[in-house]
């Protein structure tokens, strides 16, 4: 769900569950190491409950992938 938008040539929020922020971190440092640019992908570690209607509502975000349940997608 990251890497493919990336290759389209889109920028990439990365905004993982809480309770595995530690590996997507790992992932986003890897993707920075491989050298992504940072103006093109960037990490969100933050409770959804918080910052997932922003997300979805903001005008400059045209796509949002999501890797989980049903629930949490709607």
């Amino acid at each position: 769900m990251t890497v493919a938008p990336l290759v389209c040539g889109s920028s990439v929020i990365i905004k993982p569950a809480e309770t595995s922020s530690r590996i997507a971190q790992a992932f986003y440092e890897l993707m920075i190491e491989a050298g992504v640019p940072h103006d093109v992908v960037a990490f969100l570690p933050s409770k959804g409950s918080e910052v997932g209607s922003l997300l979805v509502r903001d005008p400059r975000i045209h796509l949002i992938n999501f890797t989980g349940s049903k629930a949490v997608g709607m």
